[in-house]
């Protein structure tokens, strides 16, 4: 005689619970979050309402400039000196801080497109020649920090 065929019971389904946790989100926002960005739009709407009502007195010919900070003056060159500085600084400090996070991508990216940004001043400067302004010529003869 066969023997006659078994199957195991029948299991119960799973029985899923719905999950009582909330998904956090994958970066917390704080609520002066909203309120820098808030401000600098006032800013931002405040300063170009200033240059559409009063173009000609802020942007335009008429607009005032700071004789005192010349080129040729000492304030100039020190302004000058300035900005060499804030700018290798900065530099610097862009590559220390992405290093030290480890942030590789990142920099190869930044490196990239200083690099673009840089064909591409060299390609416009030859497209539209290399005559610089007499005025300009006159002060290059300065030494400069950096250039």
């Amino acid at each position: 005689m066969a023997r006659p065929i078994t199957l195991p019971p029948p299991e119960a389904p799973p029985v899923v619970t719905p999950s009582t946790e909330v998904a956090q989100p994958s970066r917390y926002r704080r609520p002066t979050d909203v309120l820098r960005l808030i401000a600098g739009a006032l800013v931002l709407s405040c300063l170009l309402a200033l240059g559409a009502l009063l173009p000609r007195q802020l942007l335009g010919s008429g607009a005032g400039v700071a004789t005192w900070a010349g080129p040729g003056s000492e304030a100039g060159r020190l302004l000058v000196a300035l900005v060499h500085v804030a700018g290798a600084c900065a530099t610097a400090l862009v590559v220390v801080v992405l290093l030290g996070q480890r942030r590789f991508r990142l920099l190869a990216t930044l490196a990239a497109g200083a690099v673009v940004a840089m064909v591409a001043m060299a390609a416009l400067d030859h497209l539209v020649g290399r005559t610089p302004p007499a005025r300009l010529t006159a002060n290059l003869d300065h030494r400069a920090w950096l250039a």
